[in-house]
C-alpha cells in the first residue's frame, strides 16, 4: 500500500469513528452523579429565585477595564489621536458620456457612473449620482449639480 493510501484510509477510519460515536453517545444515559447529569446554570437560578426571591447582585468588573491585565502600569494608554479627515469634495463625481439617443418625444442620454461603472440612461430631468441632467444636444449634454454646470461631448470616433 502507498503512503497516501494508508493516510487515506486512516483518515477514513477515524471518520467513521467519530460519526458512530456522535451517533450513539447522545442516547447513552449519564449516571447520576456525573456532571452532564447535573442541572443547567438556568435551572440553578430559577431555584436559586425561587427560594431566596431575588438575584444576586451583578458582579462588578469596572476595575478590569480601569486596570487591565496586559498592560504595562495596569494603565490604558491615552487615546490616538483622531487622522485628520480630508474635506468631501463638493460635487459629485462627474458621470462620462457614453450616447446619445434623441427621438421626437425624449432626448435620452447614455452615461457610465464613475464609482462602479455601471451603464445607465437618462431622460432630461432625471438625476444620477446628485447631478441633473438638464440639456440633450445631438453631440454634447449639459449637467448640473448645485451651482455647478459640467457639458460632456461624445467622444469623437476612432480617438
Amino acid at each position: 500500500m502507498r503512503k497516501f493510501d494508508k493516510a487515506a484510509y486512516a483518515l477514513a477510519v477515524c471518520l467513521i469513528s467519530l460519526g458512530l460515536a456522535l451517533i450513539v453517545l447522545p442516547h447513552v444515559p449519564m449516571p447520576a452523579g456525573h456532571a452532564a447529569a447535573r442541572e443547567t446554570p438556568d435551572a440553578l437560578m430559577a431555584k436559586l429565585t425561587a427560594t431566596s426571591g431575588a438575584r444576586p447582585p451583578e458582579p462588578d468588573y469596572s476595575a478590569i477595564s480601569k486596570r487591565p491585565l496586559f498592560v504595562a502600569g495596569r494603565r490604558m494608554p491615552p487615546p490616538a489621536p483622531e487622522p485628520a479627515v480630508a474635506a468631501a469634495p463638493t460635487t459629485a463625481p462627474l458621470p462620462s458620456l457614453v450616447g446619445i439617443m434623441i427621438e421626437p418625444d425624449k432626448k435620452m442620454a447614455v452615461v457610465k457612473r464613475v464609482n462602479d461603472a455601471k451603464i445607465l440612461s437618462l431622460e432630461e430631468g432625471q438625476s444620477i449620482d446628485g447631478w441633473l441632467l438638464k440639456d440633450v444636444k445631438n453631440s454634447k449634454i449639459t449637467l448640473q449639480s448645485g451651482n455647478n454646470q459640467q457639458t460632456l461631448a461624445l467622444p469623437e470616433i476612432g480617438k
